[in-house]
């Protein structure tokens, strides 16, 4: 399902890959590869040629401190139900939300982030 993975030298940009990419439209992931080209290419112009070769990459986790940021698991997403979805809850709350074909919602990433995997729901 990978479209494509933008590379700085021979290094592929971590949201520009799969499963990050997967969960994109196919003008989405031109838009991105674009803009990544864009920024890239100034990054490199401004600052990055100048540091050493092995701190250019932007996708480094040198020291135990990591280049790349991880999505908020608990912020709010849009979602539009593709089918039926049944039931859905937040773990370890008593929340629940009947979830139907056709619906959309405003809800937590972590609640919907396996029904969006499945193909049940879209993000919007």
């Amino acid at each position: 399902m990978l479209i494509f993975s933008f590379q700085i030298d021979a290094h592929p940009l971590h949201y520009a890959s799969a499963p990050f990419s997967a969960n994109l439209s196919p003008s989405e992931s031109q838009y991105l590869h674009a803009h990544q080209s864009l920024l890239s290419s100034h990054f490199a112009a401004s600052f990055l040629s100048q540091f050493p070769a092995q701190l250019q990459r932007l996708d480094d986790t040198a020291g135990g401190v990591s280049m790349v940021s991880e999505p908020e698991i608990d912020s709010a997403v849009f979602v539009r139900a593709m089918r039926d979805v049944g039931v859905l809850g937040a773990p370890g709350r008593d929340e629940r939300w009947e979830v139907k074909r056709g619906d959309v919602w405003v809800l937590r990433w972590r609640v919907v982030r396996e029904a969006v995997e499945r193909g049940d729901v879209e993000l919007i």
